[in-house]
């Protein structure tokens, strides 16, 4: 007994630690993935669904694990170099990558993210199918039990080497250690295993760069120095993020006659860090994602005694203190605060003369699990009223964006005129043609009607346009800045589309056709709407964690750890007491998912912080728990624990792909979906509980 429940640890812990693997570093290497990681999380439940539901022996690929592997990482690196991917047109705006457009094969996006679904529903399946072979040996809620454990393991494993800004060489190492453990009775099977990883990390080397860096958040990169201008390019996920400059008087004195075009990109950035201290003269500056420091360097040069800035990404601080020329990060004056921006704001009882919002647009999301990304609270209504707060008496409010999108940059104008009760300023770059815009509000120019700055045109909307077509504000329910309306998009459509085919096509092949007729009955359904549901309010749970918490890693984090400790809980009581039954809890999610749709998150913000925190981690963690006893009372009446597990699992990945209907009703409708999903559950539930009919 103490072997096989060995082997459901290893195995359990395999199946989380890869899964968490697959959707981190994919987005990291293929750019344009990031905009779909959720998705790359759906091809793991969707392998790991069909693994554990399925009879067939997919395990004995098992040997050929680690070489499926490499091949992965190969396709994708290869990918990532070689060729020019193409985003559908249509949808939520796509920040394009600064990349030699003359090399490669264009391909549309539709197919790698079709290619990734597929190759990661393939690799999950052995270790789903490993999970759903050994829960069998033990009862189903001890079975579970010890899966829950092992995941706990496997997430607070991945979080720490995150935290320590390991490379994935480690990753695939760690995950490559379970296949040896299951492989053990066969040397063939070891070496054949040990050649894939060693060509995974062979891979990985090869296209390392010199300067790369992992944060909690990205793959940085940091290239070198410029020649005569001294600054440095910092990309994220293989794409251009923001560049180190060097603007001290001496640098810019040094020019002479240069005709570098880095230069004029240098100068620019000159007008548009220190446009603002043309207008007031400030004492205090906060400047929210400072990213590496030019804001900083900026306010310093202007004389500012007290510069607070916020960044969210701990290795971007770092590397702005090591290598940012005027050294900014190392100056008394300076405070940095490692925080997600939204937070500070909210909570901060500090006063400033100039607020500054720095380059905050970030194709990260906030969790694998969500559509919200890591700066999408930062750009809501909501927002700019708590930055207006800040402000000391005559202070200003300074917003810069580089807005591609003609409808973003119209929606921020109108976000900030609802927040300050006028229109704001607008400044554009009259030197190059480049899609950056500052907006200025705040007392300071309340009186202003034109502003006079060097380099910088002012800018207006004329009224009529504002009437043909205004772009919905951008809330805290609904903050998705970079969608043109309220709707799921085209190009998320047409992907969501072809996943849910294949996924069909999957359950069919692999489930369905080895599955009897008994399985396919009302206990699945009462699995697969109970995995929607959970998911469904899981996603919530974070996303409303991050707007009252921050949205930091830390914080989502800590959501997931609370996921699976709800579990444990929803275990321990389950095989210790007759109470909830199924009915109760059901009525307990039911109850606390409409107390959350209906109690406005922002109340907890104006609570002192030891009280907020507890409370609103119980108000989001209620339906959580509930549901955890929904699916352990279930669970425990199980007599094919392999197969409801991996209906559950199939149930999350439609539940995270109803997920996106937050894009049309907002996120705090979703409690709205689970509450009808739970209720749904009610019916299969009542069938399964019937005595069975003799004939």
């Amino acid at each position: 007994m103490q072997s096989k429940f060995r082997d459901l640890f290893i195995a359990s812990f395999a199946a989380l630690f890869f899964e968490m693997l697959f959707v981190r570093w994919l987005p990291t290497t293929i750019y344009y993935l990031g905009y779909y990681k959720n998705c790359i999380l759906f091809a793991t439940f969707l392998g790991f669904g069909c693994g554990s539901a399925t009879r067939h022996r997919v395990d004995r690929i098992l040997p050929y694990f680690a070489f499926c592997d490499a091949a992965m990482v190969i396709a994708a690196v290869l990918t990532e170099h070689f060729t020019q991917i193409i985003p559908l047109a249509t949808g939520e705006f796509v920040w394009p990558q600064v990349k030699n457009t003359s090399a490669g094969l264009a391909v549309p996006l539709l197919i790698p993210l079709l290619l990734v679904f597929v190759t990661g529903a393939l690799l999950m399946m052995p270790l789903g199918r490993l999970v759903g072979k050994y829960l069998e040996a033990f009862p189903p809620i001890t079975a579970y039990s010890i899966n829950i454990a092992a995941s706990l393991l496997g997430v607070s494993a991945f979080l720490l080497l995150s935290y320590l800004s390991f490379e994935p060489t480690v990753w695939f190492t760690i995950a490559t250690i379970p296949i040896l453990y299951f492989l053990r009775g066969n040397r063939v099977h070891i070496a054949f295993t040990l050649a894939g990883l060693f060509l995974t990390i062979g891979i990985l080397e090869v296209f390392h760069a010199p300067r790369e860096y992992w944060s909690p958040y990205s793959k940085i990169t940091l290239g070198d120095a410029f020649p005569e201008v001294n600054g440095r390019l910092l990309s994220t996920n293989n794409n251009g993020h923001q560049v180190i400059f060097d603007l001290s008087p001496a640098r810019l004195a040094s020019r002479g006659d240069s005709r570098n075009p880095v230069w004029d990109l240098a100068q620019t950035h000159q007008y548009m860090y220190e446009s603002a201290y043309s207008i007031l003269q400030p004492r205090s500056v906060l400047i929210v994602g400072g990213g590496t420091g030019n804001e900083a360097a900026a306010a310093l040069r202007r004389g500012v005694a007290k510069v607070d800035v916020v960044e969210i990404d701990p290795v971007i601080m770092r590397i702005g203190r090591e290598f940012h020329p005027e050294q900014p990060y190392r100056d008394l004056r300076v405070r940095i605060i490692n925080d997600d921006a939204r937070h500070y704001i909210s909570t901060t009882d500090q006063r400033y003369d100039l607020v500054i919002f720095g380059f905050l647009d970030s194709t990260s999301y906030l969790s694998s699990m969500s559509n919200i990304r890591l700066d999408n609270y930062v750009y809501t209504v909501e927002s700019f009223r708590q930055a207006r707060s800040l402000l000391n008496p005559g202070g200003l409010l300074q917003v810069t964006y580089y807005a591609f999108a003609g409808f973003t940059r119209l929606r921020i104008f109108l976000m900030i005129q609802e927040a300050f009760g006028q229109a704001p300023l607008i400044t554009q770059l009259n030197t190059l043609q480049t899609p950056d815009v500052i907006f200025f509000s705040g007392p300071a120019v309340s009186k202003i009607a034109t502003l006079s700055l060097i380099g910088l045109s002012q800018g207006s909307y004329a009224h009529e346009s504002l009437e043909a077509a205004p772009p919905f504000l951008a809330t805290d329910d609904w903050p998705y800045l970079n969608l043109p309306e309220k709707s799921i998009g085209r190009n998320y459509l047409v992907g969501l589309g072809s996943m849910i085919l294949i996924s069909l096509l999957f359950i069919r092949v692999f489930v369905w056709s080895s599955a009897s007729p008994i399985i396919r009955s009302a206990s699945a359904w009462c699995f697969f709407l109970q995995g929607a549901g959970f998911m469904l309010i899981e996603t919530n749970t974070i996303t409303r964690m991050a707007l009252i918490l921050g949205s930091t890693w830390v914080v989502t984090s800590v959501a997931v750890i609370l996921v699976l400790l709800a579990a444990l809980v929803s275990n321990f009581v389950i095989q210790r007491f007759t109470f909830p039954s199924v009915t109760v809890s059901i009525g307990i999610v039911a109850v606390t998912t409409l107390v959350n749709y209906m109690v406005d998150p922002h109340f907890y913000l104006t609570l002192a912080s030891p009280v907020r925190v507890p409370l609103a981690a119980l108000q989001f963690y209620l339906p959580i728990l509930a549901s955890s006893f929904v699916f352990g009372r279930l669970f425990q009446r199980s007599d094919k624990s392999s197969y409801d597990l991996g209906m559950n699992i199939l149930g999350a990945m439609f539940g995270g792909m109803l997920e996106y209907s937050s894009l049309i009703v907002g996120t705090r409708t979703v409690y709205l979906l689970a509450f009808v999903i739970f209720l749904a559950l009610a019916a299969p539930y009542s069938k399964m509980m019937r005595p069975p009919t003799e004939i």
